[in-house]
């Protein structure tokens, strides 16, 4: 049996879940751990910040007793471009320069300092869809540094978005267009997957951090007291008489406005629009989150299920699966890679 680790370094939390792989069944969540990062910068390439951010991993991996050093790691949205574009059909051969010639023109850096891949989507008589995704290496290069400074042996890399689809999307709902959202601290990304592939990505910088901003501002609390009101009430107008729910409609609005875009512009690029939203995220576990979502969209609105992907030895109260599966559904993502 195989052990591995999904790693998911968020700008507040650090996610590790530990899978034990086998052949015949489905694999085993046997140990996982949600950390606050506290002040330490994840997104700086600073030594000082990464000396520290190996430090924490070490320390989560000696702590919470993991047992295996390999480790997939989950590259977040802000350092990869990803985007489908169409081009008339093409041989094989001469695939790879024409795809390498077009992707020049929406990727905003140099192709010398990025990684880049492809893999055609759709394709009819004429035309081919085309997913590019290219990740910075410089980015690549900074986690690379922060994990072997942990002291972990790196197996695979690839884009959160991949992983998310991964943990989230069930063999039977493949055809079915779906848009995940993910509502993090500081992003919030929104994919729409179609076939097992990406059709669709957009990442927003309006996500829970700028909620707890805005709880700031309009009652005065201190950055501890919003977290707090905001993890506790929520979206729910009718508790504090909505002052709370109030705060933070503006910037929720935002991420629905995003969303509603979302879905038109697939809508006016397919014959069958998104038939499903599926949220993860830290920030969906905000109270009345979903339903405001739901009301707001005419399509179906669901948590993110990765359980369903999974089984586990680690003691998970019923009341806890479905806050914790939303939260560490990219580590179990990247950790099903290559499953």
């Amino acid at each position: 049996m195989q052990r591995i680790l999904g790693l998911d370094i968020g700008s507040k939390t650090i996610k590790i879940v530990e899978l034990e792989k086998n052949d015949k069944a489905k694999p085993i969540l046997v140990n996982y751990k949600v950390v606050d990062v506290g002040n330490i910068d994840t997104i700086s390439s600073d030594e000082v910040e990464i000396t520290k951010l190996s430090r924490l991993i070490t320390e989560i991996v000696s702590e919470s007793k993991f047992e295996t050093k390999d480790v997939n790691i989950a590259l977040p949205e802000y350092a990869v471009f990803s985007r489908v574009i169409k081009i008339p059909k093409l041989k094989e051969k001469e695939l790879a320069s024409a795809i390498k010639f077009e992707a020049e023109q929406y990727i905003p850096l140099s192709m010398d300092d990025v990684n880049f891949d492809y893999s055609v989507v759709a394709e009819t008589e004429k035309e081919m869809e085309v997913m590019i995704v290219a990740a910075s290496k410089a980015e690549v290069n900074r986690y690379i540094k922060i994990v072997s400074g942990a002291g972990l042996i790196i197996n695979e890399i690839e884009p959160e978005g991949f992983s998310v689809v991964r943990a989230v999307i069930q063999d039977q709902d493949i055809a079915i267009p779906t848009m995940i959202v993910k509502i993090g601290n500081t992003t919030t990304d929104i994919t729409i997957t179609l076939g097992g592939s990406i059709r669709f990505t957009r990442t927003i910088t309006t996500a829970g951090k700028a909620m707890t901003r805005s709880l700031e501002q309009q009652l005065n609390f201190s950055e501890i007291q919003a977290e707090e009101y905001k993890r506790n009430y929520g979206l729910n107008e009718i508790e504090l008489e909505g002052k709370v729910a109030k705060a933070i409609l503006p910037m929720f609005g935002v991420i629905t406005s995003e969303i509603k875009r979302a879905i038109a512009y697939y809508k006016s690029k397919h014959s069958i629009g998104v038939k499903r939203i599926i949220l993860v995220g830290g920030s969906v576990k905000m109270p009345s989150l979903l339903i405001n979502l739901a009301l707001s969209v005419d399509v179906e609105v669901v948590l993110g299920n990765p359980w369903l992907k999974i089984d586990y030895s680690v003691n998970i109260a019923d009341n806890n699966k479905d806050d914790l599966g939303v939260e560490i559904a990219t580590a179990i993502g990247v950790s099903l890679k290559d499953q």
